[in-house]
C-alpha cells in the first residue's frame, strides 16, 4: 500500500495538500513487478504511472518488431502523453528486475491534478518533450521487411496487405504484371502456382 508519507516525497505531489496526498494514495494501485512483466502494453487506455523503485523499459512496436525506445528510473513517470492528449498508450512498460509502480487512472489522476496547477503543467511540460521523441521515431525511414508477389487485385494478396499492415510490419507489394517486375524483383523466379 502507497503511504502519504511516499507521496509527499515525490516533488511532482510537493504542491498537494496533505487532504489530496490522502485521497491520491487512497485510489493508488501498488503494482509489484517481476523481471520482464508489464506494467501497461502499447494500445492499453491512460493512466499515471509513477516508478516507486526499480525501474521500466519502455517498449515500443517498430516494424512489427518490440524495441526498447527509453527507460524509467525511480522517481519518473510513464503515461504522460496518454493523459495528456487523450488518446491510448503509444509504448509499453516493462519491468527490468524487481520494480514497483504506482498506477493511477486517467480520471483520478485529473481530479487530483485539477487542485494543483503545477501537476498538470509539469506532466504536461514532459508529455511534449516526450512526443518530440516519439515524432523522431516514427520518421526514420523503415525498410520493407516483406515483399507480397501476387496479381494485383488477388483476394489472397489483400488478405495478406491487411494482415502486414495490422501487424505494423513494413511491407512492398509487388504485381507479378509489372512492367518493371523483372528490375524490381532480386528472388528467384516465382512460379504462378507459388502466388502470392
Amino acid at each position: 500500500m502507497i503511504t502519504v508519507e511516499e507521496l509527499a516525497a515525490i516533488p511532482l505531489f510537493a504542491t498537494l495538500q496533505p487532504s489530496d496526498l490522502a485521497q491520491l494514495a487512497q485510489v493508488a494501485a501498488d503494482i509489484r513487478l517481476g523481471d520482464g512483466e508489464y506494467v501497461v502494453h502499447e494500445g492499453e487506455e491512460p493512466s499515471f504511472l509513477l516508478v516507486l523503485s526499480g525501474k521500466l523499459d519502455v517498449m515500443k512496436l517498430v516494424d512489427g518488431i518490440e524495441r526498447k525506445i527509453g527507460e524509467r528510473a525511480a522517481g519518473k513517470m510513464h503515461g504522460e502523453i496518454p493523459l495528456m492528449y487523450g488518446s491510448p498508450f503509444q509504448a509499453g512498460g516493462r519491468a527490468a528486475g524487481p520494480t514497483r509502480v504506482m498506477k493511477v487512472s486517467s480520471r483520478q489522476f485529473h481530479a487530483i491534478a485539477d487542485t494543483s496547477p503545477e501537476i498538470t503543467k509539469a506532466v504536461g511540460d514532459l508529455a511534449r518533450e516526450r512526443l518530440g521523441g516519439l515524432r523522431g521515431i516514427a520518421a526514420e525511414p523503415h525498410p520493407a521487411q516483406v515483399t507480397i508477389v501476387g496479381h494485383r487485385w488477388d483476394a489472397a494478396c489483400l488478405a495478406l496487405r491487411h494482415f502486414l499492415a495490422s501487424n505494423q510490419i513494413v511491407f512492398d507489394s509487388l504485381p507479378s504484371d509489372a512492367p518493371d517486375f523483372a528490375a524490381r524483383w532480386q528472388g528467384p523466379p516465382v512460379a504462378e502456382e507459388d502466388l502470392p
